[in-house]
């Protein structure tokens, strides 16, 4: 899969008018227990979540969040 066809595929979850079910979304780590990442979406109460194998995480960390209606997944910090 070519990296621009990957790119219409983000920019169209960020930027597309119709309704989802699946969105990506921007949270902030609270805390770390075992292998679940508490995070906070939009201000709400931390919510732990199932983390990528390769990201390690750490309290105050901004973070992409797959979310989906099964749940959701911690992609990996920003910055």
């Amino acid at each position: 899969m070519s990296s621009s066809i990957v790119s219409d595929e983000i920019m169209e979850l960020f930027w597309s008018e119709e309704p989802r079910s699946s969105y990506i979304a921007f949270g902030k780590v609270r805390s770390v227990t075992g292998k679940k990442v508490n995070v906070s979406i939009k201000g709400s109460d931390a919510t732990p979540l199932p983390k990528l194998a390769s990201y390690s995480p750490t309290a105050g960390d901004v973070v992409l969040v797959a979310m989906m209606p099964s749940g959701g997944v911690v992609l990996g910090a920003i910055g």
